[in-house]
């Protein structure tokens, strides 16, 4: 059988049964990649499972779409670098996706810091070549770079066996290995515990004086979607160190190829998914979750439900109210999501040629040039983001950007000499002051972003063949995530640890039994690992075994 329908143009459809019979031991609602993660290991387990997806294509925010007017041009409009997909165990490893066509490309350089004279800062996964470059700017900054990196390396790797497990029955094997790791690094693990409460600002100002290295590691902890002088911002300097240690990777022909994949697999094992099918509501008796609604009517039974969507929508918008606690209602009330009023603005392109930037000192290797912080301060930083809480900006917007095509071919028709170029506007309002709307403003956003990139690049924008904007609203509308934020939640000091995203939610629990909660709000975090969705199919078989 061949699960994927491709006649639907830009997307990879999946085939859907339009039937269901009898009950279900698991209903997925949303086949985001934790979604589908969760449905895989539960079918795995022999759990009689249903994927239910109000899209038309799986994935959430982590699919690919070929461009309308540019055929043959694949990109992912949403998520990107897979950050923690290499730590064991990897749901990849585990769940066999090689199996079902999945495979990698492994950049070497992570971002390069690009300035107006020419100079560049590259970050590459080989932390050697890292301090050696920033050696040129200066030897103290080398020095310190190695030391931060080493201090929140030894941090991550102490608190990974706890993330990979449930959030308050920790087993003794994995309180074992975070015990070793203690032991080999108190002293790191203190110092870098101390860089994820602190702010990213402060870290920054701390550790460096070289805006060379500071705007760049700034700029590239944005995902913080807030000023950077925020304490406990510092927590995002991870994305950037943490990786010398694990690396990145990105599926071979864009995000979705990763979705696609899991899946197959989910199919593979027994499973089943059904796309275009929106759950108006989960159906509750006696205050346990029994199975679900559909907006076209349809009632399918379940003897779990998992939620794996942003909590907001699953307990305001999915479940009766009369059905949870009032507590809950005022924390979610209080949960704090997109908190400072800003996010990103993304458009995706495909060019005819590739970006040239003659004002570079020196012969530079496209992969080092692929991925781009355009920042050159942190007081870029700093005013983008006032003007964005005020629901402003000015010609100065953070960006960086990303030719993924670079090192990934199938990206591009066979045989073109194009390129497919993501740009990633930061510190964009959310909402515009003076009336002004997304709509229409869009476009001069747009205009203005690529002013920026061709100040360095001249010549881009001339050469844009197809382009695929999302604004901030356009996040939320487009993939029915709460204020379109990819984290569900902000990552912010009180919805991080075992009570994220709120005390009502851990541990993947919900008021009401048997539906649980899944995905980027739940623990231990956001990005493209899986774990949530892999913890939570833990809890919910062994919910079933119970039952049984």
């Amino acid at each position: 059988m061949n699960p994927f329908d491709t006649d639907l143009p830009g997307v990879i459809r999946y085939q859907v049964a339009t039937t269901s019979s009898g009950t279900y031991d698991a209903i997925i609602v949303g086949g985001g990649h934790n979604g589908l993660v969760a449905a895989a290991f539960l079918a795995k387990a022999g759990r009689r499972v249903l994927v239910l997806e109000a899209r038309e294509v799986v994935g959430g925010l982590c699919w690919s779409r070929e461009m309308t007017n540019a055929p043959g041009y694949q990109v992912s409009p949403c998520s990107l670098e897979f950050l923690l997909t290499g730590v064991k165990p990897s749901v990849i490893d585990q769940l066999n996706l090689a199996k079902y066509g999945l495979k990698w490309v492994y950049p070497t350089t992570l971002t390069t810091g690009l300035f107006p004279d020419g100079s560049y800062m590259p970050f590459y996964k080989d932390l050697s070549k890292t301090v050696e470059h920033i050696r040129r700017f200066s030897r103290r900054d080398a020095v310190k770079y190695e030391q931060l990196v080493g201090q929140i390396t030894a941090t991550l790797s102490a608190a990974m066996p706890y993330f990979q497990g449930h959030p308050f029955r920790v087993r003794p094997a994995m309180l074992a290995q975070t015990m070793k790791h203690l032991a080999k690094g108190r002293k790191d693990v203190a110092r870098g515990a101390r860089v994820f409460l602190n702010s990213i600002e402060s870290v920054l100002e701390e550790n460096f004086e070289r805006e060379e290295v500071k705007a760049p590691l700034g700029t590239y902890s944005l995902a913080s979607w807030g000023p950077i002088a925020e304490p406990g911002s510092g927590v995002y300097m991870a994305v950037l160190t943490g990786i010398h240690q694990w690396g990145v990777r990105r599926p071979m022909g864009g995000s979705g190829q990763f979705t696609r994949a899991l899946a197959a697999c989910v199919v593979d094992h027994g499973g089943e998914i059904r796309v275009a099918t929106p759950v108006r509501q989960i159906q509750v008796r006696g205050g346990r979750a029994t199975g679900v609604e559909l907006t076209n009517g349809e009632v399918i039974a379940a003897k779990q439900v998992i939620g794996a969507v942003d909590p907001y929508t699953l307990i305001e918008r999915l479940v009766d109210p009369k059905e949870i606690p009032d507590d809950t209602h005022g924390e979610m009330r209080g949960m704090q999501v997109s908190r400072h009023g800003v996010y990103i603005f993304k458009s995706d392109m495909a060019l005819s040629g590739r970006p040239t930037f003659p004002k570079l000192k020196g012969e530079v290797d496209d992969e080092v040039m692929s991925t781009l912080t355009l920042c050159p301060t942190l007081e870029h930083l700093r005013r983008s983001a006032y003007l964005g809480m005020t629901g402003d900006y000015d010609d100065n917007i953070p960006l960086t950007t990303i030719v993924p095509s670079i090192s990934d071919r199938s990206l591009v028709p066979p045989g073109s000499g194009g390129d497919t170029l993501y740009m990633y506007a930061f510190n964009t309002p959310i909402k515009l002051s003076g009336g002004r709307d997304w709509e229409t403003e869009s476009e001069l956003y747009v205009k203005r972003a690529m002013a920026v990139f061709d100040s360095y690049a001249p010549g881009t924008s001339d050469m844009v063949l197809d382009r695929y904007d999302t604004s901030p609203p356009e996040f939320e509308s487009r993939y029915h995530v709460y204020k379109g934020n990819y984290s569900h939640a902000d990552l912010s000091l009180a919805q991080l640890g075992p009570w994220r995203p709120t005390p009502s939610l851990a541990a993947y629990r919900t008021p009401v039994k048997g539906l649980w909660h899944s995905g980027s709000g739940a623990f231990p975090m956001s990005y493209l690992s899986g774990w949530p969705g892999r913890n939570t199919a833990r809890e919910v078989d062994r919910a079933l075994a119970k039952s049984e």
